[in-house]
């Protein structure tokens, strides 16, 4: 746990829609909000006042003059947040898109102008952002040639790949529980990114930026803060104004993160609850055991659905999490909006000093906290001092090594060594005669091994799938073929769960699932795509060790055998 060096900061929460911030200041264990900011990021006309309580779709929106600042612990002002006209389409996305990429650095000055004449100066800012301006990926992540870690750079390839206005250089990979321990999420920030141009707009006025983190990995810490129990399934759902997300934890950990980007707060508590069941099913999740709320006000529609859906579960607004960490949150009439709740917890979360988990940090090197050289604390002077002794230890051995090396050239001018007798030109051809035939058999080995490196692919291939479809039951492969780096498999199955198993087991990337009426049974046909192995044959391993070795005594058998765990068949 390290150590806070202030009692206040600024937490700010940035959507596509508005710039929120809540002013935090630590008490002991208790978080108290001291000030909240709303400023939406662009302008638009008032809509006309309304007599009846607004809902989400017909609440005014605020001007770009308008804001709202609120001193003590009341965040329920009177002026209402900043939310997208009605105009939405079918599908229930927002017909009007709001421009991202824009630096927000007007607004970002005037809060913190706000703050200053509240007399506080010099806070340290946690940033949370948002997609679509943050992009989240699942995927295989591949491991470093010793094994012992993710490859970095194979996982910004796929994420340039998958997601061109990603930044891979501002990437954390989040791993993922499940089955699947190579499984992770990518999370990117976009091109170009509002927050780095807003701190660099600032120049000198920029404030001490902390951290910025993304929506899903600020709610994953949060989470695994407050439920660390090994095997509790907990469910978050944020429903927005633009997009819904879902995300599955299993225990502390962040297991899945779905984002909806066809509904929102403007569809039907049904559609959404719906939507998060077939992603739950999709997933094999299981029932959740705690299921928890965020949504553009009024929350008690989706509220009472999910309770309805879930009965076994507790469900409750996300605003009892922020408040298991000790923040004051207002009770259920005075709910927050999401984004100032989660900029409340994520100044909590710089104030109290934990060792987050994700520790996600998107901030470029050159802008993250700046620190004045005469805050200088014990740390510094440690880190100090090892340096200065690692230096003098260094000059010491240098001088010994020199030492040594004097003594050995006395030694050998005292007593030079003794030549061999023969000739050297006929030492130097049976040197050439050795040097010749090693680089023969050296390279034919080099031949063998290209011979036989993936010359058994394709019969391990059909053995693994022949004996996980058969394990799996119901399922039937069809065709395949090779496509690039992985195998594409189209087939058949009398269920879907049996497609979803196989899938899992294969440890496969699911493509889309049909159905058709075959006579009284429902047939559906698949797509997936699985790696494909790489694998040096026994062959070639065994001849490597017999030229390592010189002897086939000792040369390793690999028995390659595809455990399937019977436990795990779908009936």
């Amino acid at each position: 746990m390290k150590t806070p060096t202030t009692n206040v900061a600024l937490g700010v929460y940035v959507s596509p829609e508005a710039v929120e911030a809540v002013l935090v200041r630590r008490s002991g264990d208790r978080y108290q909000p001291l000030e909240r900011f709303v400023r939406p990021r662009h302008a638009r006309a008032p809509e006309p006042a309304v007599t009846a309580t607004p809902t989400v779709a017909d609440r005014p929106v605020a001007t770009e003059s308008d804001y709202t600042l609120q001193i003590g612990g009341n965040w329920n002002p009177d002026a209402p947040s900043p939310t997208p006209t009605d105009d939405t389409q079918g599908d229930g996305a927002s017909g009007a898109r709001v421009p991202t990429g824009r630096p927000f650095t007007a607004l970002l000055r005037e809060i913190l102008d706000a703050c200053a004449a509240a007399g506080h100066r010099d806070v340290p800012v946690a940033f949370c952002l948002t997609a679509p301006e943050v992009v989240y990926l699942e995927v295989v992540a591949p491991t470093t040639k010793d094994g012992k870690g993710t490859d970095r750079k194979k996982v910004a390839a796929r994420v340039r790949e998958r997601a061109p206005q990603a930044d891979p250089a501002r990437m954390a990979i989040v791993p993922l529980a499940g089955p699947m321990p190579e499984r992770v999420l990518a999370v990117a920030v976009g091109t170009p990114d509002p927050v780095a141009a807003t701190l660099s707009g600032l120049g000198d006025d920029a404030p001490d930026a902390a951290r910025l983190d993304a929506e899903a990995t600020l709610i994953a810490s949060l989470i695994g803060r407050v439920h660390t129990s090994e095997g509790e399934r907990t469910l978050v759902v944020r429903v927005g104004a633009e997009d819904t997300l879902v995300l599955f934890f299993d225990g502390a950990r962040l297991a899945a993160v779905e984002r909806l980007r066809s509904l929102s707060a403007y569809d039907r508590p049904e559609t959404i609850v719906s939507r998060v069941l077939l992603q739950q099913d999709a997933r094999k999740a299981g029932d959740p055991d705690t299921v928890y709320l965020a949504a553009t006000e009024p929350a008690g529609p989706f509220l009472e659905r999910l309770a309805a859906t879930f009965p076994e579960a507790a469900v409750e607004p996300l605003g009892a999490a922020v408040a298991g960490l000790g923040v004051e949150v207002p009770d259920e009439d005075g709910a927050p909006s999401v984004g100032l709740l989660l900029a409340a917890a994520a100044a909590a979360r710089e104030l109290s000093g934990w060792d987050v988990t994700p520790d996600v940090r998107l901030l470029p090197s050159t802008l993250r906290r700046r620190r004045q050289a005469s805050r200088a604390a014990w740390p510094t002077i440690a880190a100090t001092a090892l340096v200065v002794l690692v230096a003098a230890v260094g000059v010491l051995r240098y001088l010994a090594a020199g030492a040594e090396i004097d003594r050995l050239e006395e030694d050998l001018r005292v007593n030079p060594p003794v030549f061999p007798a023969e000739n050297p030109d006929l030492l130097q051809m049976r040197v050439d005669s050795l040097n010749r035939a090693y680089v023969s058999y050296t390279r034919s080995l080099d031949v063998l091994d290209s011979l036989l490196v993936g010359s058994d692919e394709w019969t391990q291939a059909m053995r693994l799938i022949g004996r996980t479809t058969e394990a799996t039951g119901g399922t039937w492969v069809t065709a395949w073929e090779p496509d690039g780096e992985m195998l594409s498999l189209s087939g058949r199955s009398l269920s879907r769960g049996q497609i979803i198993s196989l899938s899992r087991r294969l440890g496969a990337d699911l493509g889309g699932i049909q159905d058709a009426d075959v006579g009284a049974r429902q047939m559906y046909t698949f797509d997936m795509r699985i790696p494909r192995s790489r694998e040096i044959p026994e062959a070639a391993l065994y001849l490597r060790n017999v030229a390592a070795t010189g002897s086939d005594e000792a040369a390793p058998r690999r028995d390659t055998e595809y455990v399937v765990d019977p436990g795990d068949h779908d009936h």
